[in-house]
This record gives C-alpha cells, sequence and structure tokens, in this order.
C-alpha cells in the first residue's frame, strides 16, 4: 500500500542521536507513512544503525547521498518519496506520537494550506540556554498564516523538522535548493505566494538543544 506521508530524515555523523529520533517517528499510529532514511556521507556507525532498524520495519527506506550537503540529501529523499504529503525530520530531535495525523487532518481540513508546522519544545533543560527560550517562545507564537507572513524575514516560522507539506505546494516553491540567506527568505516568500501555511496549536515536536 502507497504510504500517505514520507518522512525525510537528513543525517550525518548522527549515531549518538538517530535511533531515538528514528524511533520517535516509528511510534506514529492512525496513518500510512513511510520514513526515507538519507545517509549524507556518515563516517560513523550511524548508517549501520539506520539499516538494522530498517530490517525490522519496513516503512524505513534506506538512501544514501555521498555527503552533497542537507538540501540536495532531502532532494534525494524527495526522488524516491512516494507519499502525496512530505514531512520533515532531523537526526536529533523527536517526533511525538500524533504528529503525522494531526498535520494530514489540518491539510485535509484547510485545503487553501501548502504546509503546516506545530509548536515545539527544546531540549534537553540543561542545554537550553536564555536565547533559546526566546527563539522558541517566538517560534511557538506563530500560527497564523499571517503571522508567517509578518516575520518570514526574521527567520523561517517554521520550524522545519515539524513541518508537513503537500507534495505539489513543495514542487510550486521550487523545491530544496542551496542558496544564501537572503535568497532562501525570497524563495520561502514565493512559496508563501503559492500556498498559505500555518501551524497546529499543540506541541508535536521537541528540538534538541546542544551544550
Amino acid at each position: 500500500m502507497t504510504p500517505r506521508v514520507s518522512v525525510l530524515l537528513p543525517y550525518r555523523d548522527a549515531a549518538g542521536t538517530i535511533e531515538e529520533a528514528l524511533g520517535s517517528v516509528l511510534g506514529e499510529r492512525g496513518i500510512g507513512f513511510e520514513v526515507i532514511a538519507v545517509d549524507d556521507g556518515s563516517r560513523d556507525d550511524g548508517p549501520a544503525r539506520v539499516a538494522a532498524m530498517a530490517r525490522r520495519d519496513d516503512r524505513v527506506v534506506l538512501a544514501a547521498a555521498g555527503g552533497v550537503g542537507i538540501a540536495r540529501a532531502l532532494t534525494c529523499g524527495v526522488e524516491i518519496a512516494r507519499g502525496e504529503l512530505l514531512a520533515r525530520m532531523d537526526a536529533d530531535d523527536v517526533s511525538t506520537p500524533g504528529r503525522l495525523a494531526a498535520s494530514a487532518a489540518m491539510l485535509d481540513a484547510c485545503p487553501e494550506l501548502g504546509a503546516v508546522g506545530t509548536l515545539v519544545e527544546a531540549f534537553p533543560d540543561e542545554a537550553v540556554g536564555e536565547g533559546t527560550r526566546r527563539y522558541v517562545a517566538w517560534l511557538n507564537g506563530l500560527v497564523s498564516p499571517g503571522d508567517h507572513d509578518r516575520d518570514l524575514f526574521v527567520e523561517s516560522p517554521l520550524c522545519q523538522p515539524s513541518v508537513t507539506m503537500r507534495r505539489e505546494s513543495f514542487a510550486a516553491a521550487g523545491g530544496y535548493r542551496d542558496m544564501p540567506w537572503a535568497e532562501r527568505r525570497r524563495a520561502e516568500r514565493r512559496g508563501r505566494e503559492e500556498s498559505l501555511r500555518s501551524s497546529l496549536g499543540r506541541r508535536r515536536a521537541a528540538r534538541r538543544a546542544h551544550l
């Protein structure tokens, strides 16, 4: 059966966190999905850990990008993804149960939206500094398309590892591209013009902070 959601999870040298991150996604219930785990040139045993999980769970799809950088690694994942919805995940974060199902339900209920994100929580507490707390508070305050449009050039108004988007909206916005900050913001504005974005009003992703 074709999965409804393809989760894009690029990673490099993430042996210490990849199993927790991948396992958190695999704990999702109530929706068909696959996880495209793209090794982008790891030098540790992260790929072996992911391969072991793939042997136990056929929802994990292995891919390798060879150290080309995150944008092209993500594009590699998109090229083999089968879902009508594309979701993001990072190798050092945690996805809480219900995230994918809730995101898909919101996209179903709001056909004018092309992408949704979730509220996020930084962890572990001992590594979360004041700057990170302010950033998370700002990010979680952006819940409507108008909020996103207003603050687009401050920083990305959607935390990428919490995003789920329609494949056609992603393609219309030009896909993933390597580009400087200002050009990236202009590309995001073009994506904003293609389709509105919004955020779910519940914490469904945890963003790891590092000491």
